[in-house]
């Protein structure tokens, strides 16, 4: 079934065989006698990756974990070095199952180092994610219901039925088929904001996005500060290390680390975005070039609203945008609302109303230089 027997940590020299990718190997699941990988030393290895990532996947369902169909964006130069270009593509499953060792490592980590506790030695680091809070479920839930009466859904089959089923059960269970597939994505995204952001902590507490009782960083010690600092910590408690300093010295040192450790989490969402804002504004500012009536369309899905902005995200590349309502209302010389929900927006009489899970065209109207920001307009995608 994929359930752990027994955790043990110890010492180990990793001998590289190969240096495989995510890319490569799932081309070896997929047409695996094509493979260049196929009959190598290794290839047991892989075949026992898929079969305990798919084990494991299984086992999170059955904790309620919801699986989120995400996409993986790598913002890079072009050849000659001079423009920022955007390549976004969706999570091939030999990531998924690498993650699920991850995942395991960390939590059966986060395990040994809760039962070390009681000795002064040992500081550990924890991850931790609070479960987020009713109003934030109440509004999920009322998002949803609003979502089921706008796009005239079955309510039998789209309605979250909150206390009886987990929202990893409602979301297995939504139809999968292509033309529902705008309206799943905006769904996740409306889960994702009613999460609450993980922290770095020194005491051991739920992970719930995840569903498990504690949770460690130990899959990453060579680019994690915390990763270090936590395989130090527990070869000190198990006493497979001796102790390098004093244990206030570690406690001085891991409050440093936990407040580093949560600081580097907010640059590095600061970085990505000012990454992605850069290569944005490099593809759009070439629309300008052209006459208003032959800028060309972006197919793209809403995600959601607020009072005064609409979000969407391109279908390529997968970026997430800002529509402000004050700059599109002007552009359309309209006035626009958005309902209490946050799920319609409409204007007075232009006859634009938008609704999140609805996909759209976007064509690049203007850029604000003072404010740094792009207006594109959207219109209702025929169906």
């Amino acid at each position: 079934r994929g359930e752990v027997q027994e955790t043990r940590l110890l010492r180990g020299l990793i001998h590289s065989r190969a240096k495989l990718s995510y890319g490569g190997v799932q081309e070896y699941y997929d047409r695996p006698a094509e493979s260049p990988l196929a009959g190598q030393g290794y290839s047991e290895c892989l075949e026992l990756l898929r079969e305990v990532g798919l084990l494991r996947l299984d086992l999170a369902r059955e904790r309620d974990v919801v699986q989120f169909n995400r996409h993986e964006i790598d913002v890079h130069t072009d050849p000659d070095g001079v423009r920022l270009a955007i390549r976004g593509q969706r999570r091939n499953d030999c990531s998924l199952y690498n993650e699920q060792i991850s995942l395991l490592c960390n939590t059966e980590g986060a395990r040994l180092l809760i039962r070390e506790t009681g000795r002064p030695v040992v500081q550990p680091v924890f991850r931790v994610h609070e479960a987020p809070p009713d109003a934030a479920r109440d509004h999920l839930q009322r998002v949803i219901s609003r979502l089921v009466e706008l796009h005239r859904l079955q309510a039998e089959t789209w309605t979250w039925r909150r206390g009886e089923e987990s929202l990893a059960e409602f979301m297995d269970r939504l139809p999968q088929e292509a033309q529902h597939a705008r309206l799943r994505q905006a769904i996740e995204r409306q889960i994702l904001l009613c999460n609450q952001r993980s922290m770095f902590s020194a005491e051991p507490g739920q992970h719930y996005a995840l569903r498990v009782d504690a949770y460690s960083r130990f899959s990453s010690p060579m680019r994690e500060i915390v990763g270090i600092f936590t395989h130090k910590e527990a070869l000190e408690g198990l006493g497979m290390e001796k102790q390098g300093g004093s244990a206030e010295d570690d406690e001085a040192v891991r409050e440093k680390i936990i407040h580093r450790a949560n600081c580097s989490k907010s640059l590095q969402r600061n970085l990505e975005k000012r990454c992605l804002k850069l290569a944005v504004d490099q593809l759009l500012r070439g629309d300008l070039l052209q006459p208003t009536a032959e800028r060309r369309p972006r197919k793209a899905t809403i995600l959601g609203m607020s009072h005064n902005r609409v979000y969407v995200q391109m279908d390529s590349p997968p970026v997430e945008l800002k529509i402000y309502l004050d700059d599109l209302a002007e552009a359309l010389d309209e006035k626009l609302k958005v309902d209490e929900d946050e799920v319609r927006m409409a204007s007075a009489g232009h006859g634009l109303e938008l609704r999140v899970g609805d996909g759209v065209l976007l064509r690049t109207h203007s850029y604000d230089e003072k404010r740094g920001r792009w207006l594109l307009v959207p219109e209702l995608m025929p169906v």
